[in-house]
């Protein structure tokens, strides 16, 4: 569980997951990898704590952003 956000909050992470660019074409990154993006995105603005993202991280390995060839 991440939290419960507050209605300011929720518009905040729609935003940041729009600003976080997914490609569903790309054969490398997933929506894991999008996934990973955003909760990265929201540790950087104090939505979610470091733990909180590794405790997801571990429960749900999210991959890690390559680069398109």
């Amino acid at each position: 569980e991440l939290g419960q956000f507050t209605r300011a909050q929720r518009d905040q992470i729609r935003k940041l997951a729009k600003e976080t660019g997914y490609m569903k074409t790309s054969r490398i990154n997933s929506c894991r990898t999008w996934t990973r993006d955003l909760f990265e995105t929201m540790v950087a603005t104090n939505m979610i704590t470091q733990a909180q993202f590794d405790h997801v991280d571990v429960d749900v390995p999210l991959r890690k952003r390559l680069p398109e060839i």
